[in-house]
């Protein structure tokens, strides 16, 4: 989860760190009120990975008969079964099937510099490009071709055990509390 959410970091241009190991023990030793480019936009690594508090404020709000709760894991090992589970629970027509096809992959980001640029341009730079591209289609277009050169598709890694080990570690409580919440055997999260 940590790694996915680190590459979705950098897509959105809400990390500058490209390096996972890095971004992460920076974002463990981060001031909560430290403002700066990368961290303005997000919340900690750790935060967006407890899970027990936000599922909670869905229960209460909702209750837990009007929520359906699955996890990634149940996709993986059958996914024809677990989205019937999701038609019956909407009362949708149970015999659709889906394009499987993956979207949305993790993306690797070529030049970060440049892809964050392409996000938020300066003001500047902004100005004149619409002097020099002043139709807006072509602008988009530009900026789209740009994107698709400088991002690829980026191989899912393994994370160093002691890194591993230390996610583990933060996140065990509130995996412990959230699968009594749910009733559901996270055990394979505490591995």
């Amino acid at each position: 989860m940590v790694p996915s959410l680190h590459a979705q970091y950098i897509y959105n241009a809400d990390e500058n760190e490209t390096n996972f190991e890095k971004s992460f023990t920076d974002d463990l030793n981060r001031n909560s009120s430290l403002k700066s480019f990368s961290f303005e936009n997000r919340p900690k690594y750790i935060e967006s990975c407890q899970y027990y508090q936000q599922v909670k404020r869905y229960i209460d709000t909702f209750e837990k008969d009007n929520i359906l709760i699955l996890l990634h894991e149940e996709l993986q090992n059958d996914f024809d079964a677990t989205i019937k589970k999701v038609y019956s629970f909407l009362g949708v027509n149970p015999n659709f099937t889906p394009n499987k096809e993956e979207v949305n992959a993790r993306r690797k980001i070529k030049n970060v510099k440049l892809h964050h640029i392409s996000k938020e341009p300066p003001t500047g730079l902004k100005k004149l490009f619409r002097f020099i591209v002043p139709f807006k289609p072509w602008r988009h277009s530009i900026m789209q071709t740009v994107e698709n050169i400088n991002i690829g598709k980026e191989e899912t890694k393994d994370i160093p055990e002691h890194l591993k080990n230390k996610i583990i570690e933060l996140t065990k409580d509130d995996t412990l509390k959230l699968q009594e919440l749910i009733k559901k055997d996270l055990s394979a999260w505490l591995k």
